[in-house]
């Protein structure tokens, strides 16, 4: 009998026999398997055939929370996608942030299965412990922020319930290796092809919501933990982290060389001065564009910030601070010396759910 941190069952959704089973939780695996990559990987084990490619009709992909999963513990936001990566033919897992793992456990699950192929596009919805399968045509072909605007706006309109929501862009639609399953308009379980392997599917996205309640062992041990934490989060040590996000450090990173320069073909002190990394980072974009912070659920930090690009050669509008991987992907390792372009192909990527 679970006893906190699990709510003991999970989705399975079959698309191509139109079904959706709730399932109770093995006691066992929860203990073994602690978390989602891990708990994952043995289920995709127990559910695939072996030798299967990732766009097969039986091939097995999930969304899977961990015990600390919206139980209020520091960081307890995350939730990991699971499946056969397209890339590399072996198991993949790829996590995000924002609020969709703890939503998709306030709707009783602790995980969400899906094998199978829909005959057409569909987006599915969890909610009181199951699992809906809506047709979702016009959605298809739909960058990935105005198609989750959309299904929030419909679901709270039809039937009171905010939702969280992850899926995919036009990347995963049309398969591409480097597709990410994004979720929260920005964060993107970005590693291994998992969008396109949601697209072959063709499954645009996951909404979840509702009120269940997420149980804690020991709260009083938890908020102990989160005090310890907490005071390590407000040192001296971690001002540029709070202040500027991962791109905090990305000069800092290119003219050490531990980020990629010219696609880890050349030394930094051959094509940057420090004043020109420095541009590309947060700080220095920071007083420009940024209008406010904000943090994932139960983030101490609070390292995500929005910007509103109202000028130059591409004003972008409201968006996001990109974060150190994207900042140096399409600065260093391109040679771009510019904050613009790594504005505008930030904003891209999360319209059409690109790994940066």
């Amino acid at each position: 009998m679970f006893q906190g941190g699990y709510m003991g069952r999970y989705a399975f959704v079959d698309l191509s026999k139109k079904t959706c089973e709730t399932r109770e939780l093995d006691e066992n695996y929860a203990k073994l398997f602690i978390g989602g990559p891990a708990l994952g990987a043995r289920m995709l084990l127990d559910f695939m055939p072996a030798g299967i490619g990732p766009f097969d009709e039986r091939s097995v992909c999930g969304f899977v929370t961990g015990p600390l999963t919206g139980s209020g513990a520091f960081f307890g936001g995350r939730f990991t996608f699971v499946c056969k990566s397209p890339v590399t033919g072996g198991f993949n897992d790829a996590n995000a942030g924002g609020t969709f793992g703890v939503d998709l456990k306030h709707a009783g699950l602790d995980a969400l299965f899906i094998t199978g192929i829909a005959e057409n596009p569909v987006y599915l919805f969890a909610h009181d412990h199951t699992v809906d399968i809506i047709e979702a045509s016009e959605l298809w072909g739909m960058d990935y922020l105005d198609a989750e605007a959309k299904v929030k706006e419909d679901l709270l309109e039809k039937y009171g319930i905010k939702v969280s929501v992850s899926g995919i862009g036009q990347a995963g639609e049309h398969l591409s290796h480097i597709a990410a399953v994004m979720a929260d308009t920005h964060h993107a379980a970005g590693r291994g092809g998992g969008g396109a392997v949601l697209g072959s599917k063709n499954v645009k996205l996951v909404a979840a919501g509702g009120k269940e309640k997420i149980s804690v062992f020991d709260p009083v041990k938890l908020k102990e933990h989160n005090k310890a934490v907490a005071e390590t989060a407000r040192s001296d040590d971690y001002a540029g982290f709070r202040d500027h996000g991962t791109g905090n450090d990305t000069p800092a990173l290119i003219m050490t060389n531990d980020s990629s320069v010219k696609n880890w073909a050349s030394p930094a002190e051959d094509y940057y001065t420090e004043e020109e990394a420095c541009a590309v980072g947060s700080e220095s974009m920071d007083p420009k564009y940024k209008v406010k912070k904000y943090a994932c659920y139960a983030c101490p930090f609070g390292c995500g910030a929005v910007y509103d690009v109202k000028d130059g050669k591409w004003p972008v509008g409201i968006t996001q601070r990109p974060q150190y991987e994207t900042q140096a992907a399409f600065s260093s390792m391109l040679l771009n010396k510019d904050p613009m372009p790594v504005i505008k192909c930030n904003d891209l990527c999360n319209r059409y759910g690109l790994d940066t």
